[in-house]
């Protein structure tokens, strides 16, 4: 009986296993049409500005504000997390060699894994194709639709919607384990085009 049982666990962990998270086709690396990788957001170009209303969710408490994606000359990216009232709940700076600058954190977010964690998934937007595992789902040649890494509490899926020029202008952060999702909403607060 307790053999029954092991085994019939063993087929449940593998059944739920390979349902998640439903990104098994489409999956490549590189653009097949001309070689290049596809990119998912336009920051590797030259120096921007752009901003996104963002809904930050744990276990149904929201917070909402401004998030705002600086580029520098030297592709530096400055990530910065506001209330609309102007507030700064999250400062920091990646940098292209993977460096992770702390500016400004509240206290409730200023914890090792937390930080990691935000760390993780904007280097995963900025640049999938440096973080190992990512499984890529397609819509075209040239259109990502939705992202998955990573396995167990901290997994990752993103979710990529309503394509302006190519890029998205909605992008869902979710990690279901932990019920924590970042919403991301292009706004029209800066000049430049998305």
């Amino acid at each position: 009986m307790r053999f029954l049982g092991l085994i019939s666990t063993f087929a449940a962990i593998i059944f739920i296993s390979s349902c998640y998270p439903g990104l098994k086709e489409g999956v490549r690396y590189k653009d097949s049409s001309n070689g290049t990788d596809v990119k998912i957001m336009p920051y590797d170009t030259a120096p921007s500005l752009n901003t996104f209303n963002f809904i930050l969710s744990h276990k149904g408490r929201d917070v909402s504000g401004l998030l705002i994606i600086e580029v520098s000359e030297s592709n530096n990216k400055r990530v910065v997390m506001t209330s609309y009232f102007g507030m700064t709940i999250l400062d920091f700076e990646l940098s292209e060699g993977g460096r992770f600058k702390l500016n400004y954190s509240i206290e409730q977010l200023n914890r090792k894994r937390i930080l990691y964690l935000f760390k993780r998934d904007f280097e995963t937007l900025f640049n999938p194709y440096n973080i190992k595992g990512v499984k890529f789902l397609f819509s075209s040649d040239t259109r990502i639709d939705a992202l998955a890494t990573g396995r167990g509490i901290t997994a990752l899926t993103m979710k990529f919607n309503n394509f302006r020029d190519g890029f998205p202008s909605q992008i869902i952060m979710d990690h279901p384990a932990l019920k924590l999702s970042l919403k991301l909403d292009k706004n029209n607060l800066t000049d430049e085009p998305v």
